[in-house]
């Protein structure tokens, strides 16, 4: 599609119900699918959808990831448990790697790694 300026636009993919909009083309999406890692896609729709401007639907894409502990713990140092719990972000590996409460706990500190 072409707007008045002569500059190509492409329409977003047709979406799931349960899934934010879709900035990535359907060649990008098949591309990312066919690698097998959901995260990966997760990311570069959020990536692209943080591109255009629309920061809700970057945040979207991210909560259907599982985040890695260490980047949730960042985010509550930065911007508070409200925040995290306000995006829907999965908690899932922090509440292993940290426990089921840390979200909670007022002054939490990282465990020590194991292994």
């Amino acid at each position: 599609m072409t707007d008045k300026d002569d500059v190509v636009r492409t329409e977003p993919m047709e979406q799931k119900a349960n899934e934010p909009r879709s900035y990535l083309s359907a060649g990008e999406r098949e591309e990312l699918l066919r690698a097998g890692n959901m995260d990966s896609l997760y990311i570069a729709e959020s990536l692209r959808a943080g591109d255009e401007g629309d920061e809700d639907t970057a945040w979207a894409w991210l909560a259907k990831g599982k985040a890695p502990a260490e980047a949730l713990l960042a985010l509550k140092w930065n911007l508070g448990a409200d925040f995290i719990r306000k995006k829907g972000l999965n908690t899932e590996l922090a509440d292993e790697a940290y426990g089921k409460d840390w979200l909670d706990k007022e002054k939490y500190t990282e465990k020590p790694l194991q292994g």
